[in-house]
């Protein structure tokens, strides 16, 4: 019976943390998006990253596991927020004609 809980502890722990670690990265996108770069989002999830495991509230296994997932995700948000923000570019040069900034 022991096994079954550590086990159903460890499932939830890691389903638990990857749920957090994406809606972090969606709010992340979703703050930086207004302002026009959101590729900033990553260098925020980064900076909240180093300060999860500098303060002393860092040792929790969930706040770790939440931080690592939301560090691995920040590399295509970053990637996606280049692509975003270029393809605006796009879109009001077309809309504005070659001319415009």
């Amino acid at each position: 019976m022991w096994l079954l809980v550590t086990v159903a502890e460890s499932i939830l722990l890691i389903f638990g943390s990857l749920l957090c670690a994406i809606l972090l990265c969606l709010a992340a996108w979703r703050l930086m998006r207004p302002v026009h770069h959101p590729e900033f989002a990553a260098f925020f999830i980064g900076a909240l990253t180093i300060l999860a495991v500098t303060m002393p509230i860092g040792h929790s296994p969930f706040l770790r596991m939440v931080m690592l997932f939301a560090a691995i995700g920040a590399v295509p948000l970053w990637i996606m927020g280049r692509q975003w923000r270029a393809n605006e570019r796009l879109k009001h040069r077309h809309h504005h004609g070659p001319g415009a900034i």
